[in-house]
């Protein structure tokens, strides 16, 4: 962290038996720093002196954690299977709730609580859009099949989400009852700008076809943000 001046304030680690790394950053209004990224192995994610251990369940997992205005870790979780899963970006809402988009490859308990919220069948790169309280609890997770990765994600200020990904073959967006049905123009995938309302119910999903059938040609696009209007801008 730095001032505004561009002065040393402070630096964190995580350290442990494995390997980690940071993928997005949010600040909430208290000035505190969520953080969100995958790791395997152990991992002590209390960078005093305290200690506060979390393991992989067996490829990469991913990771969720927040630290005061100094540095000091408040809370962490740690999430997901057997298989391969990441956190590709973290957002939060006006009231603080915490969000994070990315992929797993295997059953997934959501819950970080005693509660159980599974999704997964171990197919490859399943997407979700997890949504955790600001106090931790779950929230909601919005779930969808193989072959999908969401890599960035914005929070509007009704509280929807809205999260861009890359897909292959035909995909439904709509996680609920409905259908919402896109085909992806070669086997390398399309960009995907899915919305999901405040309650973790599907909006809407606009693909952008890349147009290249063959698998070394692709587009990604792994940022986006919101302007003060809503407008969605992508780089």
């Amino acid at each position: 962290k730095l001032n505004a001046a561009g002065d040393y304030l402070y630096s964190s680690s995580f350290t442990g038996s494995g390997t980690g790394q940071g993928n997005g950053i949010a600040i909430n209004a208290a000035g505190e720093a969520v953080l969100a990224g995958n790791f395997t192995g152990t991992i002590d994610f209390d960078p005093g002196a305290a200690t506060l251990n979390k393991s992989s369940l067996g490829g990469q997992d991913f990771f969720i954690s927040r630290l005061d205005t100094a540095g000091n870790l408040l809370n962490a979780f740690a999430l997901g299977s057997s298989g391969s899963d990441t956190a590709n970006d973290v957002a939060l809402d006006s009231a603080g709730n915490i969000y994070t988009t990315g992929s797993i490859s295997g059953v997934t308990d959501f819950d970080p609580g005693a509660a159980v919220q599974q999704k997964g069948s171990g197919s490859l790169d399943e997407f979700y859009l997890l949504k955790l309280n600001a106090d931790g609890t779950f929230g909601y997770v919005y779930h969808l099949s193989n072959s999908i990765q969401g890599y960035s994600l914005a929070v509007d200020n009704s509280g929807a989400v809205h999260v861009l990904g890359t897909f292959r073959f035909m995909r439904d967006f709509d996680a609920g009852a409905g259908t919402a049905s896109r085909t992806s123009s070669g086997s390398t995938g399309d960009t995907f700008f899915l919305q999901v309302s405040s309650t973790g119910t599907y909006v809407n999903v606009v693909n952008l076809p890349v147009g290249f059938p063959s698998s070394t040609n692709f587009i990604t696009l792994p940022d986006i943000a919101l302007d003060a209007s809503g407008n969605l801008l992508a780089t």
